[in-house]
C-alpha cells in the first residue's frame, strides 16, 4: 500500500510576523495621519464655509432694509458708526456675526454731508431730465481763455447762459425740449455746447409733466456782478414744472452765488392767475445779491430781450407769485451711502473659540 506525503504545513515564524507587522505599522501610521488631517481639515472648512454663510445672510438682510429701519433703536458712536452683533445658526451651528456700519468714511461721508433736493417720483416717460457734466464748465473755461487758464480762479469773467427751448415741432407733430449752454468771455468769440433733447413728444398731446435741470455753479457771481444765467422759453405755453437743482451746493461759496432764472412765456391778458411754467428749486430765492434771483417776460418764439430787459420786469412784476415758486432748499437726500462689515466668529462670547474671526465681508450700500 503506497503512503501519500502530507502536505507542507510550515507557518509563519514569530520574527517573520513580527517584522511584517513593523511594516504595517511603517506604512499604516502616515496613512491614518493623512486620513486624521483630511478629517479635520474638512470639518474646519465646513465651519468655515458655514460662518461664510451666516456672516452672507446677516449682509443680505442689511441690504434688504432701509438705513432708517436699520439704525432703529441703536445708537451711534461718537464718530457717528453703528455696531452690534447677532446670533446665526447655519446647519446647527451657531455663530455670532459682528456688524459695523459707517456712513463717516471715505467718499461716503462726504456724499452724505451734502444736502440735495429731493426730487420724488420721477418719471422717465413724462419728464425732461437734464444733467449738466461735471466738467463742461472747466472745459469750457480752458476753450476760452487757452494759456490764461488757471485753476485757482478758472471762471473769473466767464459768463454762461442755460438755454431750455419748450416748442412745437413742425406742423404741430408733438413737440421737444431742448437744451444747451453757451460761454462767454472778454474778447473772446462765445462758445456753445451741442444742443441736447431731453425731451420729444410724438403727438399734439402735452403729456410732459416736470423738466429736471441739474447743473453745476461756478461760484463767480457777485452781488453786482452777474454770470450764471437760465432761460426758459415756453412760448408755446406748454403747462410744466421745472426743477432746477443746483448739484454740490457749497454753503461757505454762497456769497458767489447768484443765478438769474429768466422765463418767457406767450403774450396774454392774464398770465398772472395761469402761468404756464411753475418753477422749483434748492437755490434759496435773492437776498443780499446771493441765490435765485427770478424773472419774468411776455414775448413772442425768436425776440430778442437784452439784459437791461431783463432787470427791467424784476422790478416790474412779482416773479415768485407769477411762476409759483417752490423752494427745496435744505432738503436731505434720500439716499445714504454707508459701509458694512460683518464679521462671523464661531460660538458666542466669553467661548474659547470666540476670538477667531472665521468669515469676513464689507460692502458699500447705497439706499
Amino acid at each position: 500500500m503506497e503512503r501519500r506525503e502530507k502536505g507542507n504545513q510550515k507557518g509563519f515564524t514569530l520574527i517573520e510576523l513580527l517584522v511584517a507587522i513593523a511594516i504595517l505599522a511603517i506604512i499604516a501610521v502616515p496613512l491614518l495621519n493623512a486620513f486624521l488631517m483630511s478629517v479635520r481639515t474638512d470639518a474646519k472648512a465646513k465651519v468655515k464655509m458655514r460662518a461664510a454663510t451666516a456672516a452672507s445672510n446677516v449682509m443680505e438682510d442689511i441690504k434688504s432694509k432701509s438705513w432708517e429701519k436699520l439704525t432703529e433703536g441703536k445708537s451711534p458712536d461718537a464718530s457717528g458708526n453703528y455696531s452690534y452683533s447677532v446670533e446665526e445658526s447655519v446647519d446647527y451651528k451657531n455663530f455670532t456675526v459682528e456688524v459695523s456700519i459707517s456712513p463717516n468714511q471715505g467718499e461716503a461721508a462726504a456724499y452724505n454731508r451734502e444736502e440735495l433736493a429731493k426730487l420724488y417720483s420721477i418719471d422717465g416717460v413724462h419728464d425732461g431730465i437734464y444733467v449738466q457734466s461735471q466738467e463742461l464748465n472747466r472745459d469750457m473755461a480752458k476753450q476760452l481763455k487757452g494759456d490764461a487758464y488757471q485753476t485757482s480762479d478758472a471762471f473769473s469773467g466767464i459768463r454762461r447762459n442755460m438755454k431750455v427751448d419748450i416748442e412745437k415741432k413742425p406742423n404741430a407733430q408733438g413737440f421737444r425740449v431742448t437744451v444747451n449752454n453757451t460761454y462767454s468771455f472778454a474778447g473772446v468769440s462765445p462758445i456753445s455746447d451741442d444742443p441736447e433733447v431731453i425731451y420729444e413728444s410724438q403727438s399734439a398731446a402735452y403729456d410732459l409733466n416736470n423738466i429736471y435741470l441739474l447743473y453745476y455753479p461756478m461760484y463767480n457771481s457777485s452781488a453786482i456782478s452777474l454770470t450764471e444765467t437760465v432761460t426758459i422759453e415756453n412760448t408755446d405755453e406748454v403747462p410744466v414744472n421745472c426743477y432746477l437743482v443746483c448739484q454740490n451746493y457749497d454753503a461757505s461759496k454762497q456769497n458767489n452765488v447768484r443765478l438769474q432764472l429768466r422765463c418767457l412765456e406767450n403774450k396774454r391778458d392774464d398770465y398772472k392767475e395761469n402761468c404756464i411754467t411753475r418753477i422749483c428749486s434748492n437755490l434759496p430765492l435773492t437776498k443780499n445779491g446771493k441765490g435765485l434771483w427770478l424773472t419774468y417776460l411776455q414775448g413772442n418764439a425768436g425776440d430778442t430781450f437784452t439784459d437791461q430787459k431783463w432787470a427791467e420786469a424784476s422790478r416790474t412784476n412779482n416773479a415768485k407769485k407769477i411762476l409759483d415758486f417752490h423752494g427745496l432748499a435744505n432738503e436731505q437726500q434720500s439716499d445714504w451711502v454707508y459701509t458694512v462689515t460683518v464679521k462671523a466668529h464661531e460660538g458666542r462670547p466669553g467661548e474659547d473659540k470666540y476670538d477667531k474671526v472665521l468669515a469676513t465681508y464689507t460692502s458699500t450700500i447705497e439706499k
